[in-house]
């Protein structure tokens, strides 16, 4: 997954506001997890490649399925 300047931002669940709080949760969420950057070949930095398994469970609905396993693949490629 190439991504530019990816970042995360934490919202109040119900009013969906940004407080003081949130907004520095948000800022050292970013700083942590290197979002604030990219990884775009072009940029000197190869992009990350993550291999991923996931077994299905019988009652497992398909979208769920791919919702986990797409959000596996964005932490892993992200964080990693």
């Amino acid at each position: 997954m190439l991504y530019d300047h990816l970042e995360i931002e934490l919202l109040d669940k119900v009013t969906h506001e940004r407080s003081l709080k949130d907004k520095i949760k948000t800022l050292i969420a970013n700083k942590v997890t290197g979002m604030d950057e990219d990884n775009r070949p072009e940029h000197g930095r190869p992009a990350r490649v993550v291999a991923l398994r996931r077994k299905v469970a019988a009652d497992m609905a398909l979208l769920d399925f791919i919702w986990q396993t797409l959000r596996d693949g964005i932490f892993a490629v992200v964080m990693g």
